[in-house]
């Protein structure tokens, strides 16, 4: 039986006007995010990974239409959701939720713990009889306690607050969630914990979720397949345990290379990138990794590499003559 695709982005691009600040000021664009694609089946968790500024964050927005997309569509359980605005737009908004990375900066920190829960419930127009039923069962769920619902925000640790924040987003059990670097600004024996939380409740609820992280181990932990995003595109996708042992891309194999052994004495060898990330705003020719790339060919300067499958579900976006290397 054929797996059901939750989500299905296509052709998706987002360019910024950035005004310089001296005469003559002239406006650039910036290119975040420039012909994405991808899917996301029911019940799976898709990894994006990236240094910092590839776009990671800003694709994860789009697809939540907190921000609108320069162009491209994204379909939510076969709807167009690049079409939807307003009161349509409102309706579907339980199906589709986000985990911010700081949710103490997603919180009104006025709001105690069950008007913050509640506030989804209102804005869905669930009735309120049931809103105690479903707060009981996520605060369950999530780890919390009955007591929790008084307090305020400031009032807990970072790791209770990301839980609150995961318990509000999971609230109206949505098919998708977006997590934006749920773990990054917790402890890392806290982080552990999220992790497996998240990991649980993405089973048990069968949701699908993107998984946004710098953290390469994290992602690996937690996703069944994985995107990897340079300046704005996706150069390699494939799935989690197969990208991991045998990544393509020049640029996947440097940053895989990079995740410690947990073995005394043991190491990698790590190849070391040349050059500095191009700026997003004056993008170089031809495949944008070329500057940094120790295979970099004159077709590489010139020609954006198209993306192809090299194996089943393995996917990559770079010239052949590189992957003959």
């Amino acid at each position: 039986m054929k797996e059901q695709v939750i989500l299905e982005v296509t052709g998706l691009s987002k360019e910024f006007e950035i005004k310089e600040k001296k005469f003559p000021y002239k406006t650039n664009l910036l290119k975040a995010v420039q012909d994405v694609s991808l899917t996301v089946k029911k019940g799976e968790t898709l990894g994006i990974v990236g240094e910092s500024g590839c776009g990671k964050s800003t694709l994860g927005r789009l697809v939540m239409r907190l921000i609108e997309p320069t162009a491209g569509e994204i379909f939510l359980n076969g709807i167009n959701m690049t079409g939807l605005s307003g009161e349509q737009l409102r309706q579907k908004r339980s199906g589709f939720q986000m985990i911010f990375q700081d949710p103490y900066a997603a919180f009104n920190p006025r709001m105690t713990v069950r008007a913050i829960l509640e506030e989804p419930l209102r804005t869905s127009r669930i009735p309120k009889e049931e809103w105690q039923d479903k707060i009981n069962r996520i605060l369950e769920l999530t780890g919390l306690p009955q007591d929790a619902l008084k307090r305020y925000p400031h009032e807990f640790s970072g790791g209770q607050r990301q839980r609150i924040s995961i318990a509000r987003a999971l609230l109206l059990n949505p098919g998708l969630v977006v997590a934006d670097e749920p773990v990054s600004a917790l402890d890392v024996s806290i982080q552990a914990q999220i992790l497996n939380l998240m990991k649980e409740l993405q089973e048990k609820m069968q949701m699908s979720m993107i998984f946004i992280s710098h953290n390469l181990a994290s992602v690996q932990y937690i996703s069944h397949r994985v995107a990897v995003m340079y300046l704005g595109r996706i150069v390699e996708i494939a799935d989690s345990d197969d990208l991991y042992e045998h990544p393509l891309h020049p640029y996947t194999q440097a940053l895989v290379e990079t995740i410690p052994i947990p073995v005394p004495g043991e190491g990698r060898k790590r190849r070391r990138l040349s050059g500095e990330v191009p700026s997003p705003i004056h993008l170089p020719k031809g495949c944008a990794f070329h500057l940094r790339c120790p295979y970099a060919s004159e077709e590489c300067r010139e020609k954006i590499p198209e993306m192809k499958e090299y194996s089943p579900g393995h996917f990559t976006a770079c010239h052949k003559h590189v992957l003959e290397t």
